[in-house]
C-alpha cells in the first residue's frame, strides 16, 4: 500500500509519469477503461483544483499577469514545488512568492513576488483564528518605564510587507480592466500592514519608518530599543507610537508584557 500511495503521489504531486509496467504490478486494472487514462485524470483535476485555488489566493498576480501566463506560471511552480505543498489547497500558496523571485514571469513582472506575498499574507489573515484583544486597563497602573521594557504580541494575523513597488496600488487593480491599467511602478516603493479586523482583512498604507517599527514589534523586540534604533536613524517615534495605538484601536494586540 505504502509503495502504491508513493507512486500515486509522484504522478498527481508532480506529474511524474513513470513507464506503465513500473506501476501497473501495484494497481488493479479497472473492468472497462484505460489504467493510464485513470491515472492521469487524477493528475490533471490536481493541477486544475492548483490552478484554481492559487487564482483564488492571488487574484491580482492572476489579472496582471494575464490569464494564460499565470496558467503556465501555476504549471511550472507545480512541477518545481509539488513534493513540498501542503495537502490543503488554503495552504497551496506558501512558496509561490519564493518562487516567483526566480520565475520567468518576473521578467515582464518585476513586481510579481512582492505582490504575491502580499497576497499570500492577506490569505493568512483570512484563515487566521483570532485570539482576544489586549486589554488596556490591565496596564493601568504602568510607570513609563514598565511600558518601555514592554514587549507585544500581536494577532496572528497582523504582517508587515515591506516593498520597492507599489504593491498596495496594485494590489487594488485586480478587478480593473486591462485596458483602464496606467500606472507607473518604477520609484514607488510602498510598506503595508496586512491585519484582519472580524470578517475584514485591512492592507492599510504606512510609512517605512512605521513597518519596520512594527515588523519589530511582532519579533519580539522591546519598545525602548525600536524607539531608539528610530531615534539613531533621525526618524520620531511618534510615528511608530501612533500606528501603534491604531493597531490597539483594532484588536490587534493581544498580549503586552514587561520584560523584566
Amino acid at each position: 500500500m505504502h509503495e502504491a500511495q508513493g507512486a500515486l503521489s509522484a504522478r498527481i504531486l508532480s506529474h511524474y509519469r513513470p513507464e506503465l509496467a513500473n506501476v501497473e504490478h501495484l494497481l488493479r486494472r479497472p473492468p472497462r477503461g484505460n489504467l493510464e487514462r485513470r491515472l492521469a485524470l487524477y493528475g490533471e483535476g490536481y493541477g486544475a483544483r492548483l490552478h484554481e485555488a492559487l487564482g483564488e489566493i492571488f487574484p491580482a498576480v492572476a489579472h496582471l499577469a494575464g490569464r494564460a501566463a499565470f496558467a503556465a506560471a501555476v504549471r511550472r511552480y507545480a512541477a518545481a514545488c509539488a513534493p513540498r505543498l501542503s495537502y490543503n489547497l488554503n495552504d497551496s500558496g506558501a512558496l509561490f512568492a519564493d518562487f516567483l523571485a526566480a520565475d520567468v514571469l518576473t521578467e515582464e513582472l518585476p513586481f510579481a513576488p512582492d505582490l504575491a506575498l502580499l497576497e499570500w499574507m492577506v490569505s493568512r489573515a483570512f484563515h487566521a483564528e483570532l485570539e482576544a484583544p489586549f486589554d488596556p486597563r490591565r496596564a493601568a497602573s504602568w510607570t513609563l518605564d514598565d511600558w518601555q521594557r514592554a514587549c507585544i504580541r500581536f494577532q496572528p494575523s497582523l504582517a508587515v510587507v515591506r516593498s520597492a513597488w507599489p504593491i498596495r496600488t496594485l494590489w487594488e487593480l485586480r478587478d480593473v480592466p486591462h485596458g483602464e491599467i496606467d500606472v507607473a511602478v518604477e520609484g514607488r516603493p510602498e510598506s503595508v500592514v496586512v491585519l484582519r479586523t472580524g470578517g475584514d482583512v485591512r492592507v492599510e498604507l504606512v510609512q517605512d519608518a512605521q513597518a519596520q517599527a512594527i515588523a519589530a514589534l511582532a519579533r519580539g523586540r522591546r519598545l525602548d530599543d525600536v524607539a531608539a534604533e528610530l531615534a539613531d536613524r533621525g526618524l520620531p517615534a511618534q510615528a511608530a507610537s501612533d500606528w501603534l495605538a491604531r493597531l490597539q484601536r483594532f484588536g490587534a494586540v493581544v498580549e503586552v508584557e514587561r520584560e523584566p
